[in-house]
Order: structure tokens, then C-alpha cells, then sequence
């Protein structure tokens, strides 16, 4: 079974994941435009039952999405 390996990591880079905790996170704005970043984050704070605010939005090539959960 050395495909799902293989496949988890192909499939890893396809969607922005969040790091973060009920206070907000982080993850990366590299490909993403701004309406897509927002859904992003959404998703992070629906897990607590909270809706996201961008706080700072980077559109260089390593940049950031930060955000907070409200």
C-alpha cells in the first residue's frame, strides 16, 4: 500500500488547511484569491462555532492569511 502515501501528499497541496486554535490561525495566501482565503478561514472557525476576520491578508509569494475567530 505505498500509494496512499504517495496520494495524501499529492492531494496535501490542493487545499489550504488552517493552523490555529479558537482564537484564529494562520495559513499560507500563495494561489488563493481573497474570497477563497475568507472561505478558508470560515471553515477554521466554524469548528468553534465562530465566524473569521481577516486581519492581514499577504499577496507576495511566501505570504500569509491571518485571521481571527469571532
Amino acid at each position: 500500500m505505498r500509494w496512499v502515501p504517495i496520494a495524501a501528499i499529492l492531494l496535501g497541496g490542493c487545499a489550504a488547511t488552517a493552523s490555529g486554535n479558537s482564537l484564529g490561525g494562520v495559513f499560507s495566501s500563495v494561489g488563493m484569491d481573497p474570497a477563497l482565503a475568507q472561505k478558508t478561514a470560515d471553515a477554521h472557525c466554524a469548528k468553534y462555532s465562530k465566524r473569521a476576520r481577516i486581519t492581514n491578508y499577504e499577496q507576495k509569494a511566501s505570504g500569509n492569511v491571518l485571521f481571527e475567530c469571532k
